[in-house]
């Protein structure tokens, strides 16, 4: 049985923001990262976002 989480604040998925952060952004790029920002930051920008 699959679950999905709802979209958060960001657009993205809070379980696809974790795992790029546990596999690291250099492997993984977090969804909807805009062309030219970095990964790292961009996850930053996402989660606190979720958080709120």
């Amino acid at each position: 049985m699959t679950t999905t989480q709802p979209e958060g604040r960001s657009g993205v998925a809070w379980d696809e923001l974790v795992g790029a952060a546990l596999v690291g952004t250099e492997r993984r790029t977090p969804p909807g990262v805009p062309p030219g920002q970095d990964p790292a930051a961009a996850l930053l920008d996402a989660a606190a976002a979720d958080t709120v």
